[in-house]
């Protein structure tokens, strides 16, 4: 958390993001509904293949009413996630709430709240339309130890993003 702070202190104050903070700011529709997160187990971080190119990320939300335990984290690794990846789905990373306290203030984060976030990649629309229709059994199969449905971002990567088409 102390990297943490020290990088963004170093950045926010840095010449480039005062000259770019406007057209930068411009861009972003919101930028209060932040998590703060780290990987949900040692070696869960992103991990990506640069030659993969995604149409479609998700981000799934899952809400729980304490921290996140260790039961649903090998439920996720031994159930969920090899049968999100056999419907198609490239696993990017999994993360919890990083408890900490926020050590850089200017950036609030939700607080208070106890959240495992899972990001998966799609290489075509058409594997991911068939990972959503295969996928909601096992979904419905875990959802009673949230405290909520789970919330799915789905996100398309920009032309210059690692994940996107144009990179290559």
């Amino acid at each position: 958390m102390e990297a943490r702070r020290n990088a963004l202190e170093s950045f926010y104050g840095g010449a480039v993001w005062g000259a770019h903070r406007t057209a930068a700011n411009d861009t972003m529709a919101d930028s209060s509904n932040v998590l703060l997160l780290k990987p949900a187990r040692a070696g869960s971080g992103f991990e990506m293949d640069l030659r993969q190119q995604h149409s479609m990320v998700t981000a799934t939300i899952c809400h729980f009413g304490g921290p996140v335990n260790e039961g649903f984290l090998d439920l996720f690794e031994n159930r969920i996630a090899p049968e999100a990846k056999s419907a198609g789905a490239t696993l990017l990373g999994s993360f919890v709430t990083e408890p900490a306290a926020n050590t850089f203030p200017r950036l609030p984060v939700r607080e208070g709240e106890h959240v495992f976030v899972w990001v998966a990649a799609f290489t075509d629309d058409h594997l991911y339309a068939n990972f959503r229709s295969a996928f909601g059994e096992t979904a419905a199969s875990f959802r009673e130890r949230l405290s909520m449905a789970p919330e799915i971002l789905e996100l398309t990567p920009t032309e210059r993003s690692l994940l996107g088409r144009g990179r290559l």
